[in-house]
């Protein structure tokens, strides 16, 4: 709503901090993107789907849906995270000059927004449609002028929006709006559409929970979002002067609620401070590599930000004492040279068998193999698995790190009659 930016923060006049080291570092750790371009024909529906990355669930049914059963690879290309987008589109645009839509996710999980202004704009002057899974950003548009945060899709000029807001707001899981934001887009066709995938009996108690979600918003709105914002300023305030501790927090286009929180520097890995705050009663939204990320959402109050960071502090108070400092724990960061490797296509046919991953070298693979986070996969079905992305699994497997399409064991699914 308008009102909630009535009085402009002080901190929009203010410019963005020069990246100091810490910012530089977790750069390093970071990848974004999550870009994908769907490739539609509305004349000819074989035609095959494009795109450079995408959670698994917008895969699984892209693949459905193409008679030829074709998915494009997803690549995860190193972000610019100073420009907040992978700064290709256009470029993607011109392989593809028939691409009907961009679909990305934005925020990704740990608040990295693209720059979905410039996104916008190019995909636009190419006849497109930007369609933006804001899944983990339902609040941006609320939270703008209120603390140092990033454009909301809206606000960006996206043509249609997926907000889920049971993430950070407070409607029930599995609950989430789509809002059409420009004449681009044909409101009876999409009626359409849906009536052909919704149920004809939807959950009148996730409906009613969107429906207070709105009330909420439209009655207290204004309060609980400036507590929101002045608890995620002083949580940042509060941390910086903790030893040991770094926190994400000067990058642009960063989503400042979502609280990145890295103490590798007391020699401690993601999921080991994870686990010492789940000793306090904390549980994280994620740990992967040096650090973890936790979740903020409307219902944050100060009492929450006291006791993350008392926690914090106590960890530092026992870790510091340890005399351990610079330890270099990100091994479990994303990699780029694996992630940007293009794979071969296999033939997806015969049997499958599982087998263990580090002997899957040069075999097809009949599953999808997705390292959470980034939450999209490493390998698609029906390409053929390097033995760099063994190493890499392997790798992630033995420190705890979660891939899905491995199972307990290490085994991965694959086509038999694949040639070496």
């Amino acid at each position: 709503p308008e009102e909630f930016r009535k009085e402009p923060a002080v901190h929009e006049k203010e410019e963005l901090q020069e990246q100091t080291e810490e910012e530089d570092y977790f750069r390093e750790l970071l990848s974004d993107g999550n870009l994908e371009i769907e490739e539609e024909n509305y004349d000819d529906p074989s035609e095959t789907f494009f795109r450079e990355a995408e959670e698994e669930m917008t895969l699984e049914e892209l693949e459905k849906s193409s008679p030829k059963g074709y998915v494009g690879k997803p690549v995860i290309a190193r972000l610019m995270v100073e420009k907040g987008y992978i700064p290709d589109v256009a470029a993607a645009f011109d392989r593809c000059p028939d691409a009907a839509a961009v679909i990305l996710p934005s925020p990704n999980y740990y608040g990295i927004c693209s720059d979905i202004k410039a996104i916008a704009d190019i995909v636009h002057e190419r006849g497109g449609i930007l369609i933006v899974d804001q899944a983990h950003g339902a609040h941006l548009k609320m939270m703008e002028g209120l603390t140092r945060m990033p454009l909301s899709a809206k606000t960006g000029g996206a043509d249609i929006i997926i907000n889920s807001t049971h993430k950070t707001l407070a409607s029930f899981t599995q609950s989430a709006v789509m809002n059409v934001n420009s004449d681009r887009v044909s409101l009876d066709e999409i009626e359409d559409r849906l009536q052909m995938i919704e149920s004809s009996s939807p959950s009148y108690i996730l409906m009613g929970s969107l429906d207070i979600n709105r009330s909420i918003i439209e009655e207290q709105g204004e309060r609980l979002f400036r507590r929101w914002a002045s608890c995620v300023d002083r949580f940042y305030r509060e941390a910086a002067a903790i030893p040991g501790i770094r926190v994400m927090n000067n990058l642009p286009f960063l989503d400042r609620t979502k609280l990145n929180i890295d103490a590798t520097q007391l020699g401690m890995s993601g999921a080991d401070l994870a686990e010492e705050l789940l000793k306090r009663s904390i549980v994280a939204e994620l740990a992967t590599g040096g650090m973890v990320m936790c979740m903020t959402g409307i219902g944050t109050t100060d009492e929450h930000i006291d006791r993350l960071i008392r926690a914090l502090t106590e960890i530092s108070e026992e870790f510091g004492s340890m005399g351990v400092i610079n330890s270099d724990l990100s091994d479990g960061a994303v990699s780029e040279e694996v992630w940007t490797r293009r794979h071969l296509q296999g033939e997806c046919a015969g049997k499958t068998e599982r087998i263990n991953v580090n002997d899957a070298a040069g075999m097809c693979a009949a599953d999808y193999i997705i390292p959470y986070p980034p939450g999209v996969p490493l390998v698609c079905r029906g390409e053929i698995i390097t033995a760099e992305d063994c190493d890499y699994v392997s790798g992630l497997v033995s420190r705890g790190e979660d891939v899905l399409g491995v199972d307990s064991l290490g085994m991965v699914k694959v086509y038999v009659t694949a040639e070496k």
